[in-house]
């Protein structure tokens, strides 16, 4: 699993406190599912999309990475390239939100 939390710490260098932190990593996780998701989903068969929706419903990690790397092989690119994506635009909109702060 990717450590957000980890990354997004380094990227803000620590400028927020880790609650809050966390919230953020656990939300950024979210989109990065979503993101990640949609584009992979996009390479994939309808066959394959149906069995490696099963293969996720009952539990089987091997089968999904099977039908994962047959189907999209160049999936773990696609994670990266969405880390970050979503690092950078959390690093932008913190990074306002804290000069806002310091404005205001």
């Amino acid at each position: 699993m990717i450590d957000l939390h980890a990354i997004l710490a380094e990227a803000l260098h620590s400028t927020l406190p880790s609650d809050a932190l966390e919230q953020l990593a656990q939300i950024a996780y979210a989109e990065l599912e979503r993101r990640t998701g949609e584009r992979i989903y996009d390479t994939f068969t309808l066959l394959a999309l149906k069995a490696f929706e099963k293969a996720l419903d009952i539990g089987d990690d091997e089968l999904t990475l099977q039908i994962l790397q047959a189907e999209c092989p160049q999936y773990e690119q696609i994670v990266k390239e969405e880390v970050e994506r979503i690092v950078s635009e959390t690093v932008v909109r913190i990074s306002a939100l804290v000069v806002d702060g310091e404005a205001g």
